[in-house]
């Protein structure tokens, strides 16, 4: 049995077809089917079989693969990790979009600059969705910008944010109270966006009367969105600073108020960090002034 067997066999397992898993690994598919022929010959047992056009498991294919996907994600950890050992390496990294779209970028490009053998894979999604990938070990971190409540991470604060109220309606520059607006149409951030589980918690019983007529997964379509519109949305001021710079838009200041958060890396607390991934942490808790350089 060989890693390059297994690695084929759960690309199959996965739903690749050996032509795929193939090309993946960067052997023919005639090379493909011998090396699965005698991972299964080696076993003594059937872990595929042909339906149609495509392979499939067997039932001890099944518990085959459900036993592999532990140790292959160990000996990939081990490999990340002697690579790491000499500075290079691919880190994986989920961000939820305000950090992502407007802080991280540069921070990851500085740091690939100052370590040339490594590289930062940088997964943009909502809190929720990075928080996941954490948990499951797709990402070995994750910034980001709401709560996160699960107990298999370790939270630590980077910077404070303030988000605002903006519209491209100059009749609402100023203050406002609440029962003013809620009739206004609202755009905001999709479920599980940190944005948009601070704006509702913060404004509690008025938040169920908002017109809430659009929810946007990105910040640039929402934007967009206000252009022209009586709408108001609730955004990071990191997102819309160029656009209040420039009059496009305008802060619509919601008396009674104040819409804060914190910025936080998140970890596994059962999973220490990699050589390379505790630099980078050092390095974004240096550039948000969390920790000294």
């Amino acid at each position: 049995m060989t890693l390059k067997q297994l690695e084929l066999f759960m690309q199959v397992a996965g739903g690749a077809s050996v032509g795929e898993a193939a090309f993946k690994s960067g052997l023919t598919q005639p090379a493909a089917s011998l090396a699965l022929k005698e991972l299964q010959s080696g076993l003594g047992t059937a872990l595929l079989e042909r339906v149609g056009k495509r392979l499939v498991l067997t039932e001890a294919g099944c518990r085959f693969a459900s036993r592999c996907q532990g140790p292959l994600a160990e000996l990939a950890r081990l490999e990340r990790d002697c690579k790491e050992s000499g500075g290079g390496g691919e880190l994986r990294v989920a961000a939820s979009h305000t950090l992502a779209d407007y802080l991280l970028p540069a921070q990851a490009m500085d740091f690939m600059a100052a370590h040339p053998k490594a590289r930062v894979a940088l997964h943009i999604g909502n809190t929720a969705q990075s928080a996941a990938a954490v948990i499951s070990g797709e990402a070995q971190m994750g910034f980001v910008e709401g709560e996160t409540t699960d107990a298999a991470l370790e939270r630590t604060p980077l910077k404070s944010d303030r988000l605002i109220a903006v519209s491209a309606d100059r009749a609402l520059q100023g203050e406002r109270f609440i029962d003013t607006i809620t009739d206004r149409p609202w755009v905001l951030r999709e479920a599980g966006s940190g944005t948009r589980e601070l704006f509702l918690k913060t404004l509690g019983p008025w938040a169920a009367k908002l017109n809430i007529a659009l929810e946007l997964t990105h910040f640039e379509a929402i934007k967009n969105a206000l252009k022209n519109s009586p709408a108001i949305s609730c955004l990071s001021s990191h997102c819309v600073a160029r656009e209040l710079e420039r009059g496009e838009l305008f802060e619509v200041k919601i008396k009674g108020f104040v819409f804060e958060r914190e910025f936080a890396l998140i970890r596994r607390r059962d999973r220490a960090f990699s050589p390379l991934a505790a630099r980078f942490a050092a390095f974004c808790q240096q550039r948000f002034g969390t920790i000294a350089p």
